[in-house]
């Protein structure tokens, strides 16, 4: 069909950088680029945030942002993660709601 293509990402790491290639390299490639529309799931505390550095570094690009107190803790309910002294900030990094929430 012709209708929109919407891409979701889940995510709560509030160094933007990768998100933001991630987005202009699909506006650059996509054969029609405004058929996409783009989806940001972050925590509530987040939002605001991502909306404002995102929406100066996209500017025109379409994109909403959701964010659900009552899911996030649900799945943060799900989800365990034990730090130990060789656990890796890469690790702690990953151990996020957000990694999960695609799932759901």
């Amino acid at each position: 069909g012709r209708g929109p293509v919407h891409v979701c990402f889940c995510t709560d790491d509030m160094d933007m950088r990768g998100l933001v290639v991630a987005i202009k390299t699909a506006m650059e490639h996509a054969s029609d680029p405004s058929r996409l529309r783009f989806h940001v799931v972050t925590s509530p505390d987040a939002a605001p945030l991502f909306s404002a550095a995102l929406l100066v570094h996209l500017r025109g690009v379409p994109i909403d942002f959701h964010c659900d107190r009552e899911l996030q803790s649900r799945i943060d309910g799900l989800i365990r993660f034990e730090r130990h002294t060789w656990t890796t900030i890469r690790e702690e990094r990953l151990h996020s709601t957000f990694n999960f929430a695609p799932f759901f």
